[in-house]
């Protein structure tokens, strides 16, 4: 979907997405890691997100 309103708008894409460690709160990505990912922060990649 921000693909295509990127695309529509003639909006850069790079400048639309942003990686979600960036985005959410550190105390709630811990949350989200040890529930969700079982994984240590640092070991998720972006493609994963």
């Amino acid at each position: 979907m921000v693909r295509q309103r990127s695309t529509e708008s003639g909006e850069r894409l790079d400048g639309s997405l942003h990686p979600v460690k960036a985005c959410v709160d550190p105390e709630l990505l811990e949350i989200l890691r040890f529930y969700e990912l079982r994984k240590v922060v640092d070991a998720v990649l972006n493609e994963e997100q």
